[in-house]
């Protein structure tokens, strides 16, 4: 009976004890899960900030560009020119005298400002640029006489391709290649009715430069074309606008 007794406790505390050790393991894994979820979310929560530090770091700097320096304008200045430091030619041109002239294959007449005189190119068509020597024909309305202008050189194969008034007693005039197809203009010259001389408004233009138009703007200022060829055949080029105020 006594043993039967013996047997039964140690039963019991044998039990007792696997079952505490039993409870001891699973606390003791219980807490080093928790140890190991905490570590891991420890990780996460580190990982992101690591990586946007990472990322802060490693981000280069924006390259300050320079600044643009302004575009130069493209409004041509206006350009005014004195008549003591123009050489003045008073035989470049020959002047005769006529009663009575008819053109033949003219350009239109264009009056002077007071309305006195009229003047025309003839011998190049309506816009004068037919191929040819063209004669600037100059009419005074008051006594209805006219006079021829040519170019005193009559070996050159320049001529005069263009005219405008300048004022009552002055005009402008381009003289440029009579034949071919190359030149668009010439020397643009200013001429005085007095003694019909003249003076080269241009003195400097390369053999590439040349005044293809020239127009009155009814305020004392000129509109002219500058036509500058940019190859060496004279296939190609630039045309670019210039102001000019003449000195009265």
């Amino acid at each position: 009976m006594n043993r039967l007794i013996k047997f039964s406790i140690l039963s019991t505390l044998i039990a007792s004890i696997i079952t505490l050790t039993a409870c001891s393991d699973n606390v003791e894994n219980s807490s080093e899960k928790q140890v190991e979820d905490q570590d891991t979310s420890d990780q996460l929560e580190t990982a992101p900030q690591q990586e946007d530090k990472t990322g802060s770091d490693s981000k280069e700097e924006p390259i300050e560009s320079p600044t643009n320096p302004p575009a130069e304008s493209s409004q041509n200045d206006d350009i005014s020119y004195a008549p003591d430091t123009v050489q003045k030619d008073e035989s470049f041109l020959m002047v005769e005298d006529k009663d009575n002239y008819e053109p033949v294959f003219p350009t239109k007449w264009e009056s002077s400002p007071d309305g006195t005189k009229e003047v025309l190119i003839d011998g190049r068509g309506q816009y004068a640029i037919e191929e040819g020597i063209g004669t600037l024909v100059l009419h005074d309305k008051g006594k209805d006489t006219y006079q021829l202008i040519t170019l005193a050189n009559k070996e050159s194969q320049d001529t005069i391709k263009a005219v405008e008034w300048i004022d009552n007693k002055q005009l402008f005039i381009i003289v440029g290649m009579s034949f071919g197809m190359v030149s668009k203009g010439g020397q643009l010259y200013e001429v005085s009715l007095k003694d019909f001389s003249v003076k080269k408004v241009f003195p400097n233009l390369t053999e590439k430069e040349e005044i293809s138009s020239i127009e009155n703007n009814g305020d004392g200022t000129f509109t002219y074309e500058l036509h500058t060829y940019e190859d060496d055949t004279y296939t190609t080029g630039t045309t670019e606008e210039n102001l000019l105020t003449p000195n009265p």
